[in-house]
């Protein structure tokens, strides 16, 4: 017997009723291993490590470790944070992938400072003298053993075998290394190397780098005019415009060398590091097509293929739109007349 139209009309409609409820219940998937799974919007766990300028963080679920995104807001609270605290954090579930919007930190006792994680009584240890070039939160084996300032030292007694440690910094930086412990006294070096430079900071080296070098492309297009033209009487010409604006580029590159660009900004650095065995080639064979002109009294023959030469390398002395467009004072204005 058959079923009616309007019966089964409304069958159909409320199975795809069914099948749509079932579906909006069931948890969002996500990829990898960024959040908990399924996701929760609140849960807890134990802070293992953080990437500020990667805005995640190692978060222990007992079961297993989940690198979790961090919104700015998060990213800002786990400076208060260390490792081995105890973190209740806020999810959103609906954004893909899932990102922490919030966090609550339970500081563990002695997280913050204190003596290291104590053998088991009866057990024998071996001092470990810990020193660090920043001030940092030490951990050992996952476990909180205090903090150190920059320059400052702290002695551990661990049980031989091997163990985990690791320091981070309250704005991001971190290390880690396995140390193997025995019978006798060891020492370990910390070292986080220099805090990440904050973009006007870096932006105002760079702008400083790529000054030096416009200044030595006007002065080497002066002096490679005179050396086009022997109306220009190059014999009373002189080269110290030149050679004074490369001993500023040299200067003001290592300065910006010396400082560890954030990270959208890394390629300024080594594209202008890149360039500048071209720059100092450029300015050093302009310095002796002059030289070799005034000594020959003329801007013919050596002077001259030196100067090609030059020129040659001044053709390299290019950026990349994508670089030019984070350092725009470093962008080349095209040279005049040859």
């Amino acid at each position: 017997m058959g079923v009616p139209g309007r019966t089964f009309a409304r069958l159909v409609a409320t199975n795809a009723l069914v099948l749509a409820t079932a579906a909006a219940l069931q948890p969002p998937a996500f990829a990898q291993s960024d959040v908990p799974r399924p996701c929760v919007t609140a849960f807890k766990g134990r802070l293992v490590s953080t990437d500020l300028r990667a805005r995640t963080m190692t978060v222990d679920l007992s079961a297993r470790r989940d690198v979790i995104p961090v919104t700015e807001a998060v990213a800002t609270r786990l400076r208060e944070a260390r490792p081995g605290d105890a973190v209740i954090i806020d999810m959103d579930c609906r954004a893909r992938p899932p990102i922490a919007t919030g966090l609550r930190i339970e500081k563990r006792q002695g997280s913050d400072s204190g003596p290291a994680p104590s053998a088991a009584p009866g057990r024998p240890t071996t001092t470990v003298l810990v020193s660090a070039d920043a001030a940092c939160a030490l951990s050992v084996d996952f476990k909180p053993a205090g903090t150190l300032g920059a320059g400052g030292r702290t002695e551990l007694k661990l049980t031989p075998g091997e163990h985990l440690l690791e320091a981070s910094t309250a704005d991001g930086r971190s290390w880690k290394e396995k140390v193997k412990v025995g019978a006798d006294q060891i020492i370990v070096e910390v070292k986080l190397g220099p805090p990440v430079s904050t973009p006007e900071a870096y932006d105002a080296q760079s702008a400083r780098a790529c000054g030096a070098l416009a200044a030595l492309r006007t002065a080497g297009q002066a002096l490679d005019a005179v050396l086009r033209n022997s109306g220009f009487k190059f014999h009373k010409a002189d080269s110290a415009a030149v050679s004074t604006a490369a001993v500023s580029w040299t200067r003001e590159l290592a300065a910006l060398r010396a400082l560890v660009a954030p990270v959208e900004r890394a390629r300024v650095t080594d594209d202008l590091a890149r360039i500048d065995p071209d720059v100092r080639e450029y300015a050093d064979l302009l310095v002796k097509s002059l030289e070799a002109a005034q000594k020959g009294n003329t801007i013919m023959g050596e002077a001259s293929t030196l100067r090609a030469r030059a020129q040659a390398h001044r053709e390299l002395v290019k950026l990349p739109p994508e670089t030019v467009a984070l350092a725009p004072t470093c962008a080349d204005a095209p040279p005049k007349g040859r």
